[in-house]
């Protein structure tokens, strides 16, 4: 991507589409509401430690986000770390930050130009000064601080496997003290392909590690702190998504695609690891597992989940019983979430309504709220068509047909057909069709479809420039068909 021979070819390109539309008025007007919409606040789901929430904010006027710290109890924010002052030109970028219990310190991944590997540094959060701790050979490894704050357990990978993801290995690093002097806690070196994420369980007893090598499938892996050395191996085979949701005592529970495409909820004991216990069977919805899907809050199992378009919350007893839903705010999805510790009775979702830009909203027991984190300003209320004869509904299904011409579909079951010689099945998705408010339903008006499996837009990280492009394409009339299911009939 940086040789001469590509740059040269990008600025020729660039050069050739502004000689085009650098004198054109639409274009000048275009780009001006384009910059108008692209200026709203950002923020993700907190991290919260000792009282305290962390996390990213970004007004749209910046390449990177800063770091913010909000006092619950004060409601008074201050900035911890503004990633823009980390480089000259914002390529620079903070993908992974993680406090300490006590909130004094912070850990967090710098990545340079892109680049997927990582160098973790430590931040005194009272000064805002690094402290001499650098830690390289990471890719996006999650932190596991002890409950002192004293050390952190985390991910790297060694000078031998060069530029490749191989014999990944997890660490304990001290505060204080050089990389050098980290203590080996885990390794495979007889199995150099398979990666480790280590996740330290809230009573910080144990690591349990999300092994993959091929990103299809994850294996959960145990190591009980209190026995250096033994692993337990809970779910061995990768085949299939499974992901962690909590621990009580020696109760694993597991959000897990075995024999589950849609995803179930199970619990698996550290004393007995070859028996699986079904709590929450397998729904009518898909359990979201890139983010874990089910997490324990307060004594329950919170399950998110997607149906038609839409996400869903329910809470379960430990036992499997379902004790009520949770009402979203409107018609949308839900993507990052952040529950904190087990005992927490609150929970903060990154809550995607189908017509504006992704909001904070915060869960507690009493219902939702929104004084805390500011709900994204944006210059552009498109509406929702709510569906009629002809037309896609907010939240019904659609059948459509869809030509394929992969063989490795076909084994999957698709079949052949007549058309276009390709390998046709019929699909069930939920849709949600967006457009302008004085854009008229009358069938005439061509729709770009969004969302999907093969977005390319979400795999190359795209960050701006893809919501504020949509918002003023609805404006200027367009209509948008956004697609989110992928169950197949």
């Amino acid at each position: 991507m940086q040789s001469p021979e590509v740059l040269g070819w990008a600025e020729a390109q660039t050069a050739i589409t502004e000689s085009i539309l650098r004198d054109d008025p639409r274009w000048i007007h275009l780009r001006q509401r384009l910059n108008t919409l692209a200026k709203f606040n950002k923020v993700t789901p907190p991290i919260m430690a000792a009282g305290k929430l962390f996390f990213f904010e970004n007004d749209g006027t910046t390449s990177q986000p800063k770091i913010v710290m909000l006092d619950e109890s004060t409601g008074e924010a201050r900035i911890v770390l503004d990633v823009n002052t980390l480089s000259t030109d914002g390529t620079v970028a903070v993908p992974i930050f993680k406090p300490s219990p006590d909130g004094a310190l912070m850990a967090y991944a710098i990545a340079d130009g892109g680049s997927d590997w990582n160098v973790v540094r430590v931040l005194n959060v009272a000064t805002g000064e690094n402290l001499p701790d650098v830690l390289e050979r990471t890719r996006y490894t999650p932190i596991g601080w002890l409950e002192d704050g004293s050390a952190f357990y985390y991910a790297r990978y060694p000078e031998k496997s060069g530029s490749d993801m191989q014999f990944s290995q997890v660490w304990l690093h001290r505060i204080g003290t050089p990389q050098s002097d980290d203590t080996l806690i885990f390794e495979t070196p007889d199995r150099p392909e398979l990666n480790h994420v280590p996740l330290l369980t809230d009573d910080r007893k144990y690591i349990v590690l999300n092994t993959w090598k091929d990103l299809n499938g994850s294996r959960i892996w145990v190591l009980p702190l209190d026995r250096p050395g033994e692993v337990v191996k809970l779910i061995d085979d990768d085949s299939q998504a499974s992901a962690f949701s909590g621990n009580i005592g020696t109760r694993f529970y597991i959000v897990t695609q075995h024999g589950a495409p849609r995803g179930r909820v199970v619990y698996i004991d550290l004393d007995a690891p070859g028996e699986m216990h079904e709590v929450i069977p397998e729904g009518d919805g898909v359990v979201s597992g890139y983010f874990g899907g089910a997490a324990l809050c307060n004594g329950h199992l919170v399950v998110l989940s997607l149906k038609d378009v839409t996400s869903r919350i329910d809470y379960y007893t430990l036992d499997g019983q379902h004790a009520r839903s949770v009402d979203l705010p409107t018609l949308g999805t839900i993507g990052m979430h952040s529950f904190g510790e087990a005992d927490r009775a609150d929970f903060y979702i990154r809550f995607r309504v189908v017509r504006l830009p992704a909001d904070r909203v915060p869960h507690r027991r009493a219902g939702w709220r929104r004084e805390s984190l500011p709900p994204a300003q944006v210059g552009f209320r498109p509406v929702v068509h709510s569906g009629r004869s002809g037309f896609l509904s907010e939240q019904g299904r659609h059948e459509h047909s869809d030509v394929h011409r992969s063989s490795r579909r076909r084994a999957a079951g698709w079949t052949r057909a007549g058309l276009h010689d390709g390998l046709r099945r019929v699909c069930r998705a939920g849709h949600a069709v967006v457009r302008g408010a004085g854009r008229a339903v009358d069938g005439v008006a061509r729709t770009r479809r969004r969302g999907g499996r093969s977005q390319p837009a979400r795999r190359r990280r795209i960050r701006r420039g893809v919501a504020q492009g949509r918002y003023a394409r609805q404006e200027a009339g367009g209509v948008r068909r956004s697609a989110r299911g992928r169950r197949m009939a």
